[in-house]
């Protein structure tokens, strides 16, 4: 999934993805495909790599129940925080 962005020349279509996974075989074929459909709607396709985000800023989001994660990783954020308490 992504995001519908206005810019002042264009409409851009934005998927956040992690630089590391943009040239798995599921992300680089969802591109191709994203690039042909947005270019006949007249507007761009772009991949962004979010960087790395404060821990605490996730948190937030997260108890303000602004993100919502996956199924599988809302698993590995929860047994995360456990460790984390454990010590």
């Amino acid at each position: 999934m992504g995001d519908l962005w206005e810019q002042a020349d264009n409409r851009v279509y934005l998927v956040i993805k992690p630089k590391k996974l943009w040239d798995t075989p599921s992300v680089l074929a969802k591109k191709n495909a994203a690039i042909v459909f947005f270019a006949a709607l007249g507007m761009s396709y772009e991949l962004v790599d979010p960087g790395k985000i404060d821990e605490k800023v996730v948190d937030s989001l997260v108890e303000s129940a602004t993100i919502e994660w996956l199924p599988r990783y809302k698993k590995k954020y929860q047994e995360r925080k456990k460790c984390q308490l454990a010590v």
